[in-house]
């Protein structure tokens, strides 16, 4: 007999959490390929370049929002591999008022909370690496050598 709540059994909720899993490893890429992208756009700032980047790859009738079909093939021109299911995901972490279109604004957002999330990261690797010159190698144990960041 198999235990279920709900519905799902214990390997469908582990089969849902593996799929998340395997969703952030899949967004954390697609947003290194936008981000490169974005940097690559002439502009003064990185909202200049942001707007560039929308403009150019998404925004593909110049409507100043783009659909889901939009950001699919934008991102596919730039690159980046991902199935449709993850791509139904970033675009809902994206489109924050549920319209069915990202605006510019709500790209810009996503944009730069994606930025502090990656500089957080960056710092939170470095301190690693700093503290791991600080304490001596015999005095780590197995457990401790194992540190993951996320």
């Amino acid at each position: 007999m198999k235990f279920t709540t709900n519905g799902f059994s214990r390997e469908d909720v582990k089969w849902e959490k593996a799929m998340k899993e395997v969703d952030l490893w899949a967004l954390d890429e697609a947003w290194d390929v936008i981000s490169n992208a974005v940097l690559s756009k002439s502009g003064k700032n990185d909202r200049e370049k942001a707007d560039a980047f929308f403009q150019d790859l998404l925004d593909s009738d110049n409507s100043s929002h783009c659909d889901e079909d939009e950001l699919f093939e934008g991102l596919r021109s730039c690159g980046v591999q991902i199935s449709v299911r993850q791509m139904h995901v970033l675009f809902r972490s994206i489109d924050e008022d549920d319209s069915k279109y990202i605006e510019t604004k709500e790209f810009h957002d996503a944009y730069e909370k994606q930025k502090a999330r990656v500089g957080k990261l960056k710092e939170h690797e470095f301190a690693i690496k700093r503290a791991s010159r600080l304490i001596p190698e015999k005095q780590l144990s197995g457990t401790q050598k194992s540190v993951s960041v996320l």
